[in-house]
Order: C-alpha cells, then sequence, then structure tokens
C-alpha cells in the first residue's frame, strides 16, 4: 500500500476530529475520556484470525487516530462560558422599573 494513502487516510481522520470539534466545540468531558479509552481499547486489540494485513491496519489506525485526536484535543475547544450579563441581553435584557 502506498504510503501516500496512509497519510490521507489518517490526514482525513484527523481533519475530521478536529472539524467536529470546531463545529459543535467540546462536550461533556466523560465523553472525551471514553473517546480516548476506546481508542487505546481499539487500538491494542489484536485483530480476529484471517483479518489482518494492511487494509484492517489503515481502518484500526484511521478508527484511533479519529477518536484519540477527538478526546485529546477537547481542552482546546471549550465553549466560553457567557457571564450572566451577555445571558440577559441575548434574552432581551432584564428590566427594572425605578420608581
Amino acid at each position: 500500500m502506498s504510503s501516500v494513502w496512509v497519510m490521507l487516510v489518517y490526514g482525513c481522520a484527523a481533519g475530521g476530529a478536529l472539524l467536529l470539534l470546531y463545529f459543535f466545540r467540546a462536550r461533556s468531558w466523560y465523553w472525551h475520556v471514553m473517546s480516548i479509552a476506546a481508542a487505546v481499547a481499539f487500538g491494542v486489540t489484536p485483530p480476529p484470525e484471517g483479518w489482518g494485513g494492511p487494509r484492517f491496519d489503515l481502518a484500526v489506525g484511521s478508527t484511533f487516530v479519529f477518536f484519540f485526536l477527538w478526546g485529546a484535543a477537547a481542552p482546546l475547544f471549550r465553549r466560553a462560558r457567557p457571564s450572566p450579563r451577555t445571558q440577559a441581553d441575548e434574552r432581551g435584557g432584564e428590566r427594572h422599573l425605578t420608581a
């Protein structure tokens, strides 16, 4: 298998994970921890008999890259918490009547 295919597939996996983080931001912390744990578990699991080969390795590797990068890069894409004043302004502001 050409190294161009390997770099293309791994690059798409990494780009997909980063694009999901960019557009949807980080979710709850436990989803990202479970993603890293699933990537490690999936990466160290030996292939079933007869499934080994370059295509299987490429599929497992790209899945590992996607889940690991999605979980590990989550702190870089956290949501900014708006202040209570900003939230009130977005809802039309809190109107106080003064006499």
